[in-house]
Formats: structure tokens, sequence, C-alpha cells
């Protein structure tokens, strides 16, 4: 704790000096004149480059981007107010450089040591001056109860080329939005008077200071004495039956007052302010819970799903998509009975059976995407990779994705992720692709596919050769010399026809284009089956079915979300169903200083910590 607190007492230190380029000219309460100006700084070369070396300013981050430099400083607002910026005057003049401004590098690591990787990022060069204006007002934030808008002042602008504007001194005016009026009294402590020496106007932060408790999700064990861990591991409907609930008799079960709950295996963000996910009850079926005994031949169903998807991890990584959980694939469920709720159990009801439909379908859009995680780039980070596509000379490399159920009246999207190894180079790649021994041409006069350096290149091509069933993905990659290129993922959009078959659920999308109206899905299938509208991990009901002449469909409605399960009780166990006593962290009133997060076979180390 020492430790962290000294970071953060040294980060507000240095904040504290960067501050000193600001001077406050004038003050009044919805008002303040403030004058910039620019410290002292040096031109210095450095890898074929030059280098902006500056004393206590911040620089950019974004790797490929000109390292440019800026300050910040930060304007106290009334609760929920806001802040408007105006340049007054400024002096600024002209310098012509001999090299190009030099990158923010790239950290890679290279057999468990960091180093840098200086490489330009053309694009981000030439949006330079339009990405960075000379005022850059950031959304209002807090810290302690006090709100504030951060203000950067960018004083380089720069064109991507060899011409350098610099901004000497600046007049800013600034308009505080709000109640202004607003007076509270300070919970002061030390971090908080270091903060305060950082605002524009501390004075006025005095008086603004709300500090409201902050949200906490939980799941509330304390309101029932027994629960099961219920994990799946795929997507569908899952049954639970008497004979996995072990723990205490069965007898004693009323089966009407089955819960189900779950927080919906969404990853939680790294911030630590982060409420979490909400822990909410699930609708269920409960197979002969009419006569208030769980009896051997009754049964639960529940819409069961894992964690991973693009969807559910997209917070992981902000430049770039990861599919697959890190830390666990498995999706956890709680289950209980009776005990002390405010609500009725929550039950998979039955939609009212719609007439008439907007339009009818006997296909769907589907996805089918090859991914493993095998390999890595770095040492660090949550990248990995499906396989590296290395070698010195042209080679092809081959994969198989299978297409069940594939329409032909519809082209397919194939799409796929490159990534060159990292280097110290800047090397231009060349690949062909082909779809079942058919080229896919680039252009109308080139059947090459070319990028260059190390960020990651998509592929993405409308494809008329795949057909139903095993599809061969060819990569050739084109060289006369090393390139190892890592490939993360395959994905094939492509139009489906909906066929239920026996012994297998069927997971239907809804029909693209067509959400919140009626829709009629044909459905291909040689007997009788339910069909469950999932429109989040929460919100399942029952579709009724409709066989005229031995020809099935259904209609429903639905959002970008929604998907239909078809299945004729072939149903999925659940991954792990385990008996446990949960602790409640709030049910306890006293305080708590520590919670220790740890898997159960660290127990033992964990107490040895507490």
């Amino acid at each position: 704790m020492k430790k962290a607190t000294l970071l953060i007492l040294c980060f507000l230190l240095a904040l504290q000096v960067a501050n000193a380029s600001f001077r406050v000219l004038e003050t009044k309460q919805e008002q303040i004149i403030v004058e910039y100006n620019l410290g002292e700084y040096s031109f210095a070369k450095q890898n074929d480059f030059v280098y902006l070396v500056t004393s206590n300013m911040n620089y950019s981050m974004e790797p490929g981007a000109p390292m440019l430099a800026y300050e910040e400083t930060k304007i106290a607002i009334p609760p929920s107010g806001s802040v408007q910026v105006t340049l007054l005057s400024s002096r600024h003049h002209s310098v012509k450089l001999e090299k190009k401004i030099m990158p923010v590098p790239e950290v890679v690591m290279e057999q468990d040591v960091s180093s840098y990787q200086y490489t330009l990022n053309e694009q981000l060069y030439q949006l330079s001056k339009s990405n960075n204006p000379l005022l850059n007002l950031l959304n209002p934030t807090t810290y302690r109860g006090i709100g504030f808008c951060p203000l950067e002042i960018h004083p380089f602008s720069y064109d991507g080329n060899y011409n350098l504007e610099i901004t000497d001194q600046a007049i800013i005016k600034i308009e505080i939005l709000g109640n202004t009026s607003f007076r509270s009294i300070l919970e002061s402590d030390d971090l908080t008077d270091l903060f305060l020496s950082q605002i524009i106007n501390p004075e006025q932060a005095k008086n603004w200071q709300y500090i409201t408790p902050a949200k906490v999700e939980y799941a509330e064990f304390s309101r029932s004495d027994y629960w099961w861990k219920i994990e799946t591991d795929r997507e569908g409907i899952f049954k639970i039956a008497p004979s996995q609930l072990t723990g205490f008799p069965l007898s004693d079960i009323d089966p009407r007052s089955f819960r189900l709950f779950s927080n919906s295996g969404v990853l939680l963000p790294f911030a630590i302010n982060s409420p979490g996910n909400p822990f909410q009850e699930i609708p269920i079926q409960v197979i002969g819970e009419e006569d208030g005994r769980f009896d051997a031949q009754d049964y639960i169903l529940f819409y069961g799903t894992t964690r991973d998807g693009v969807e559910k991890n997209q917070i992981l990584q902000s430049n770039k998509d990861t599919y697959y959980n890190p830390y666990s694939g498995n999706c956890v469920y709680w289950l209980t009975f009776g005990g002390e709720f405010n609500t009725d159990p929550l039950r998979i009801a039955t939609l009212p059976e719609l007439q008439t439909w907007n339009t009818q379908t006997s296909t769907f859009v589907d996805n089918v995407r090859l991914e493993t995680e095998k390999l890595r780039r770095e040492t660090i980070g949550f990248d990995w990779y499906m396989t590296l596509l290395a070698g010195k000379v042209t080679a092809d490399y081959d994969f198989t994705i299978e297409l069940p159920d594939l329409s032909t009246n519809d082209n397919g999207i194939l799409s796929f992720s490159l990534r060159q190894e990292s280097v110290n180079y800047i090397a231009t790649h060349n690949i062909s692709v082909y779809v079942n021994g058919n080229v896919i041409p680039s252009s109308a006069n080139s059947y090459i596919f070319s990028w260059q350096g190390l960020n990651e290149y998509v592929f993405q091509k409308s494809v008329p050769y795949f057909v139903p069933g095993a599809n061969t993905i060819r990569i050739r990659v084109h060289r006369d010399k090393t390139d190892n290129i890592f490939l993360d993922w395959i994905n094939v959009k492509y139009t489906r026809n909906i066929v239920k078959y026996a012994g297998k659920q069927t997971i239907v999308n809804q029909l693209e284009n067509e959400y919140v109206v009626p829709v009629r899905y044909n459905v291909s299938s040689s007997t009788n089956f339910t069909v469950y509208q999932i429109n989040s991990f929460n919100e399942a009901s029952l579709v009724p079915v409709k066989n005229i002449a031995g020809s099935y469909y259904y209609i429903a409605s639905g959002n970008t979300a929604t998907k239909y399960i078809l299945t004729n009780e072939e149903y999925y166990l659940p991954a792990k169903v385990q008996f446990i006593e949960p602790v409640d962290l709030v049910s306890n009133p006293g305080q708590v200083d520590n919670i220790i997060i740890t898997p159960d076979e660290f127990i033992n180390q964990a107490q040895t910590l507490a």
C-alpha cells in the first residue's frame, strides 16, 4: 500500500511542476482567463529522426504517431457541470525540420527483454495536425468527489513532414457551465490537497465536492441458504436433472420455487470504479413442477452460453478484437430454491401466436469462425495467434472450414487477420487467396494482395466459390526472403438454410434488416420441434411452431441480438454442477479491509496472506 501511495504522490507532484506553465489572469464565478507560456524545449537527432526534448511535458502514446509533447491542466466544475474554452490570442512561430519527428515507439518483447521499435505510420503522420488542435478539452470526470475537465494544450502543430508550428504563448477564456452557486463542505486529506494544487480554480473546487456512494453489483447469496454453481461450456438449451443436484434431500424442495441467476459472463473492464455486471435472474422451465415435488423424471431447462465472443470481450483491447475470454470459457449460473425474495420465480413463457408476417425466409445469415489460441507474438499482453505462416520462399497454407447447410444463392464473405512477426524493419507482404482452388482477384488486373509493416492486416472479400460442407481456404505467401506472418483467425459469413436435424440443436439468427417486425421462418425438418427465442442472456421465451401438411414454420419478431434455438429434447448437460456455500460479502455489517480472490488450490496461501 505504501508503494502505491508513493506512486500516486510522484504522479501528482509531476503534474504540479507541469501546471507552472499556466497563470490565472482573472477569476470570476463563471469565467476564468488563463495565460499559457511554453517552457524550455530543444531538438535532438536520434534514430534518423528529430526528437523533441522537453521537461515536465507529456507525449503522445499511440505507436507510429509523431511523438509530440503537450501539457495538461484541470478545470474544476460544479456537480453535473461542464466547460467551454475559447482561444483569445496566441503568439507562435514556424520551424523547418531537417528530419521528420520521431514516431512513438512500439514496445516489443524479445527473449524476455523489451525493446523499442520506431516504425513510422504514414497515415497517423498526415493526420497529426487535425488530430492535435491547440486546445483539446476532454470529457468531465471526478477525483475524490471533485468534478473537473482536463484541458490539453498542444503547442507543437506538425504537418507530418518537415514543418512545425510552435505556440509560445496563448490567452484562453474558460467558461464554467452549471450550478456555480453549489456549496459543500470539503472532506480533505493529503491526496485531495495535492490534487487541488493541480486545479486552475482550487478555491471553487473546494465548494463543489460531491461524493456519492460507489455502486457495486453483487450477488445476494444471503437471500437463500442453498446454492448450486452451474457451469456451461457451449450455447444452447441445458437440462438439469434431480440426479445432478446433490447435497441434501430433494424431497424437501418445492420445484416451483427454483430460481436461476447469472451476471452474463461479459468481461469486466480494468477500471477500478466499474460497478461490475448485474447479478440477474434467468427465466427457466421446470418440467413437472405442478405437483410441488421434484421427482426423478422432472428436470429444469434454461438457456446457457459461454464467455467467448467478440461482443463479450471487446473491452479487453481497444485496438484489436478478442474472441476468446483469456480467463475462463465457461459461463457460471447459480441455482437456488425457496429463500427470501421479493418477486415470483421467473419462468420461460410462451409468446402469443402470430398470424401474419411482413416477410418470410428459409435462410439466415450465419458466421463460422476458425480460431485457436496457440502462439504468442509477444510474451506479454493478450494477443494469441492460430499459426505462423513461416518461410523464405513462396509457399501455400491450407485451412479447412465447414459450412453446413450453405445456400448457393448468395456469395459468402471471407475474412481473416494477419500480422507480421516482431522485427526491426519494414517489409512488404504479398499474398494470393484461393477458395476451393479458385483464386480471388484483388482488382481487375491482379490476384496479389499487398500491405506494409507490422500492423494488423484484415482481408475481406465477397466469394462465390463456397460449397455446402467442407471448404478449403488457401493462403499463398509470395516471398523472395524471410517473411513470417501470424494468422489470427478466419471467418466466413454466409447464407444458411434453416434445417432442423434429428439429434442436434439448431441456432437460427434473426433475419438481417428485418427487426421488430414479424418474420415467418420456414424450417426443413422431418419431426416436430420446440423453438426458444433468445433476446439476451436473461430473456428467453417459447415461440409457437406450426405444421401444415408436413411443412414447419414459426413466426416471430426480434432485435439485432435475437436468435432462435430449435430443439426436439436434444438438451445439453452442464459442464459442472456443484453444491456451494457462497459468502455474501455485503451481509457482514462490519468493516472489511481486504478481499482476497483466489482459486481453490491456493486457499491455504490466501489464508496466510490474510
